[in-house]
């Protein structure tokens, strides 16, 4: 929660310079860097979300209780870094739905042995990649900085441009 905060921060501070027009489109002084690590830690706080909740639950824990606690744990990680990133919530929770489908896969009691569980896993995780891998591309996009200072930089020349803007620029 406090990267998320952190993150939060941040990017108000960059859509504060966005809105105020101090951002040139990462031309000049007005580029200031920071807004590339921003979005590094963003993507490190979704890769977090899911291995804090596992390493905080303690391992004699049944596995009924273990793993209801590490999906709440997780998806309510991901739901603080969505509404502070402004993240897309479907992709972010693609890989969240990923895991419960693979409980669900290993938890049938269909197999006669260890084999065909294991086939059905893998199975299960080449059906899924693709969209794992969707979900990725959508986060990074959305993650992308210079998507990010050039939005804003429309933004900002989208208005009727007065001589201010362009003294700025």
């Amino acid at each position: 929660m406090i990267i998320s905060l952190f993150i939060g921060r941040r990017m108000r501070q960059q859509n504060e310079k966005l809105q105020s027009g101090k951002m040139c489109g990462g031309r000049g002084s007005c580029a200031d860097g920071t807004l590339p690590l921003v979005c590094l830690m963003r993507f490190v706080a979704l890769i977090v979300s899911f291995i804090l909740p596992a390493m905080l639950i303690p391992r004699t824990v049944h596995p009924l209780m273990g793993w209801p606690l590490e999906l709440l744990g997780s998806m309510s990680l991901l739901f603080v870094i969505i509404s502070m990133s402004n993240l897309p919530v479907l992709p972010v929770l693609t890989p969240w739905f990923g895991i419960v489908g693979a409980l669900l896969v290993m938890a049938l009691p269909v197999y006669r042995n260890g084999i065909l569980r294991a086939l059905a896993i893998g199975s299960y995780a080449f059906a899924v990649s693709p969209f794992l891998w969707w979900a990725f591309k959508e986060i990074l996009r959305s993650m992308s900085w210079k998507e990010t200072i050039y939005r804003g930089w429309t933004t900002v020349r989208s208005e009727s441009p007065s001589s201010q803007t362009t003294k700025m620029c």
